[in-house]
């Protein structure tokens, strides 16, 4: 629960040093079903909502765009 907390006000504030795994753990937490793409692609649907995005490769902190994204996915689902 306090993971899911931190990884939720990280995302709140653009942290770009959030990792992945922390991510992914959350989404599914919320109840996310997960479907695995070609490559690095993974979609997560969540209340008919889709989420697809490419994991980071190369290193284990997402991005500021790509946490951007889930932020913006987590508003739209009103987590946010």
């Amino acid at each position: 629960m306090a993971r899911d907390k931190a990884t939720l006000d990280q995302s709140r504030r653009l942290n770009g040093g959030l990792h992945w795994v922390e991510v992914e753990a959350f989404l599914k937490s919320l109840g996310a079903e997960v479907y695995e793409g070609a490559g690095s692609t993974v979609t997560f649907v969540l209340e008919d909502r889709k989420l697809t995005v490419d994991r980071p490769h190369s290193r284990k902190e997402c991005g500021k765009g790509l946490v951007k994204r889930v932020r913006s996915y987590l508003e739209d689902l009103g987590y946010l």
